[in-house]
């Protein structure tokens, strides 16, 4: 009997190629991965061509679906709205796996209001307007009658909305990085989902694994990228009132929102004048680290699943790790037994003016390297996709 294959259906991201080495060392010649694009002559941008990587438009996907048997997986990484007809069009019988990269949700207004995940300053400023709020009268009634109007016209055509809303409800397994981010991911989508704990990251793809302790800290970070929900605003708010003595404030926005990152670049600035250094453009992962090993204090004030990777990084090169309490990956972290400290109880000037010792430092590497070295999270896919193969036995 022919071994059971693992369908990938993504898009042309940075985090493929990890997923596709780790996918590969677990169960090497049985995936296939399907990369929608919109124009197949071009070439890929991020993923590596291989035998097994296959581009697709949004309509040849769906051509795959007969290949597809009860005994196969298919992975979604991410869950984009190009891939809701092929989620939709699947036998029941297949099961499904959600690797859920945060943005399905938490930008996305009908699953995520901005109250909850933005701080007073950002939220003031920054609000985010809902689609609709824009519309005149005359539009926002067609849209209220529209699902009456297309019953009775027997028009079973539906909305981007339904199709989503449709396409999470024939997930079967949602997959994160932690047990705290897939409870809150469930929350959000009000549907329990069976749980697929999956890094796209192991350790020593973040980081130099053997990479000495440096003690010369003389920088601050804050934040990871140029989005509503790092906060910056409330970060500088806090921070003005304390002394700091670091001589250099790197704030990463070489992504993001064009017109936030201006505002954070031109409020850095009016603040902290010399001090403020933001990385406007993509360095090279060695040039990053020797940075972020500079780093004595690390703020990320997001209330949501965010800079995962970079706060993992951060705290193997040394640094003193702000995280909000509202933010899952702080009690996930906390909860190993990582030192890390709340950004609402703990940023104040005794806190700010002193870094991590060698011994914290040490206990932070170890936790983290029992929790995600690569032989380690190899053996959990492994043991996950066993799983759930059994179930289609």
């Amino acid at each position: 009997m022919s071994k059971p294959l693992i369908y990938h259906i993504c898009e042309d991201e940075k985090f493929i190629n990890s997923a596709i080495k780790q996918f590969e060392d677990v169960y090497s010649g049985y995936n296939k991965f399907y990369v929608l694009v919109k124009d197949i002559t071009q070439e890929f941008r991020y993923i590596n061509t291989q035998s097994f990587v296959t581009k697709v438009d949004s309509n040849s996907v769906l051509n795959i679906i007969d290949q597809i048997t009860s005994k196969d997986i298919v992975v979604f990484h991410s869950l984009s709205k190009d891939f809701y007809d092929f989620c939709l069009q699947l036998p029941q019988s297949i099961q499904t796996v959600w690797m859920c990269f945060g943005f399905e949700i938490y930008n996305d207004h009908n699953y995520t209001k901005d109250a909850p995940i933005l701080a007073p300053i950002t939220l003031k400023k920054f609000i985010r307007k809902s689609p609709s709020a824009n519309y005149s009268l005359k539009k926002r009634v067609k849209n209220a009658l529209r699902p009456l109007y297309h019953t009775l016209k027997g028009n079973r055509e539906l909305s981007i909305i339904k199709k989503k809303e449709k396409s999470i409800q024939r997930i079967d397994y949602l997959a994160t990085s932690f047990k705290q981010e897939h409870h809150s991911i469930c929350k959000f989508i009000q549907q329990e989902k069976k749980n697929f704990k999956f890094w796209y990251y192991p350790l020593h793809l973040i980081v130099d694994v053997n990479a000495k302790i440096e003690s010369n800290k003389t920088a601050i970070l804050i934040g990871n990228s140029g989005f509503r929900t790092g906060n910056h605003l409330d970060v500088f708010n806090a921070l003005k009132q304390l002394p700091i003595t670091q001589s250099k404030m790197y704030v990463p926005l070489s992504y993001g929102n064009p017109s936030y990152i201006q505002a954070i670049k031109e409020e850095g600035q009016l603040i902290f004048k010399d001090k403020f250094n933001p990385l406007l453009t993509f360095l090279p992962l060695e040039d990053y680290n020797q940075i972020l090993n500079t780093i004595g204090i690390a703020i990320f004030y997001n209330f949501r699943q965010q800079a995962v990777g970079n706060t993992i990084a951060i705290l193997w090169y040394g640094a003193k790790v702000f995280l909000s309490e509202k933010n899952p990956f702080y009690h996930y972290l906390k909860d190993l037994g990582i030192i890390v400290f709340s950004v609402e109880k703990d940023l104040n000037a005794q806190s700010i003016s002193s870094h991590l010792d060698i011994n914290q430092i040490e206990n932070n590497r170890k936790i983290l390297y029992d929790q995600l070295n690569q032989n380690q999270i190899k053996r959990d896919l492994e043991n996950q996709i066993h799983s759930i193969l059994n179930l289609n036995k």
